[in-house]
């Protein structure tokens, strides 16, 4: 969720489909991908998962956190957990500023995986 939320706030179409793809593959609700970037305004999120946005959002935009909305993230996580929600943030800012300067565009993997999978089974199933 976090580095499909950065991809998102850094507007890096590559990273963001990505990422949609991971968090697809681990499960990740269809919807909440969606309504993501207005996290605040849905059910769709607990307050934990909340907590964790509104943490990554004003670090990407800001660099920094307000007092606030670090503890209400301490409401929810241990400070190793901090550690390591900044660091994916961190990470993917860093493949996020690798990919956007270089244009690279969505490359689409999901249709990709889909188009991949069903040539298989073309294969499998074709008389040979």
């Amino acid at each position: 969720m976090i580095r499909y939320f950065t991809s998102h706030l850094n507007n890096c179409p590559f990273c963001a489909n990505a990422m949609r793809y991971q968090a697809h593959k681990a499960g990740m609700d269809r919807a909440q991908l969606k309504d993501i970037l207005q996290f605040e305004k849905t059910e769709r999120f607990s307050e934990k998962e909340k907590a964790l946005l509104a943490y990554v959002r004003e670090v990407n935009m800001y660099k920094t956190s307000t007092d606030e909305i670090f503890q209400n993230l301490q409401r929810f996580y241990s400070d190793k957990e901090i550690i390591e929600i900044t660091w994916v943030n961190a990470s993917e800012n860093y493949f996020n500023l690798m990919a956007k300067p270089m244009g690279l565009e969505s490359d689409d993997l999901k249709a990709r995986s889909q188009q991949q999978r069903a040539k298989q089974l073309q294969t499998s199933v074709s008389p040979g």
